[in-house]
């Protein structure tokens, strides 16, 4: 995959091309880039996706945090295989850019003579660009345009929205299954206060990164990839009310079989199962009593088959 971005060379050949915001990389992103693929290479094409570094609604005043960081997203399209990735920033000067003027840069600066486009996506000023004036305008100028119809579940659409309402409501199994996989967490690992460690829990820390969703607070079971391997573990998503009185929301993974000081190295962590909400007990005897029973489901939990992936 060669990224590309308003400031870098643009494509030397002609492109197919996604259009779509594309957090979560989920079953209907997943269809979508399929389309792409077969289209691109039925006709001979370089694939190319035109994207967003965040999620429009941060912009747009709507609270809420995305599925993916950028470097995320980039993964995902690399292990796509997508030839050409423009990640743009979007911003209120682009929301308000006229359907035609992205169509005509699409055409131009990415070369497409195929654009590939989800059923509900909009874009250009008062959301004019939808998926028809899109089939029309670039159709009118030689370009084939695909229009994906929705990927559903349970009867209704998949959708980046519906797992994120999921996740705040603590359904990571539900969620993992529109995404194709576990809600997950890439980041390097921080200087904690040790105290898992002294009650026989250590735990790799690290904080939710800028922009990114959060979860419902509580427990989870879930696994921790570090340098390949992968081990069951049981986190936390919260303040640590029985030792902190801070108010910053802090991720603590307790990664079961697992010792060894991995400060500032890169980990994953996946969430499978919503155990239970965060309490705050009398004494740190009651704490520990409580992660020996959480960290027996964690283990439970995987004898019985389910993939750590």
């Amino acid at each position: 995959m060669l990224r590309i971005d308003q400031n870098k060379e643009r494509p030397g050949e002609d492109t197919a091309v996604a259009i779509g915001t594309f957090d979560g990389m989920h079953r209907g992103h997943q269809q979508i880039l399929w389309r792409l693929k077969q289209a691109a290479s039925r006709q001979g094409l370089a694939t190319a996706v035109y994207t967003f570094s965040g999620i429009p609604g941060a912009v747009l005043g709507k609270k809420t945090g995305a599925l993916f960081t950028k470097s995320e997203k980039q993964a995902a399209f690399a292990a796509q295989g997508i030839d050409y990735l423009w990640m743009q920033k979007f911003t209120r000067e682009l929301a308000d850019m006229p359907a035609e003027a992205f169509v005509d840069f699409l055409l131009s600066a990415l070369r497409a003579r195929v654009i590939v486009v989800g059923y509900n996506n909009t874009f250009g000023k008062d959301a004019r660009g939808t998926p028809r004036f899109l089939q029309e305008y670039a159709g009118a100028r030689g370009a084939k345009v695909y229009i994906e119809k929705p990927v559903e579940w349970e009867g209704e659409p998949v959708s980046s929205t519906r797992i994120r309402e999921l996740l705040l409501h603590g359904e990571p199994a539900r969620a993992a299954q529109l995404l194709g996989e576990p809600y997950a967490f890439h980041a390097r690992v921080e200087h904690g206060k040790r105290l898992g460690r002294t009650i026989g829990f250590p735990t790799v820390n690290f904080y939710v990164p800028e922009g990114k969703l959060c979860p419902k607070r509580g427990v989870y079971i879930s696994s921790v990839e570090y340098r390949g391997r992968k081990y069951a573990g049981i986190t936390n998503i919260g303040m640590r009310p029985t030792v902190d009185d801070g108010d910053t929301v802090n991720i603590e993974s307790h990664m079961i079989g697992f010792a060894g000081d991995i400060y500032g190295e890169e980990v994953c962590v996946r969430l499978f199962q919503y155990l239970r909400g965060e309490v705050k007990f009398q004494n740190v005897e009651g704490l520990r009593h409580q992660l020996s029973e959480d960290r027996e489901g964690a283990l439970s939990f995987f004898q019985k088959g389910k993939s750590m992936r």
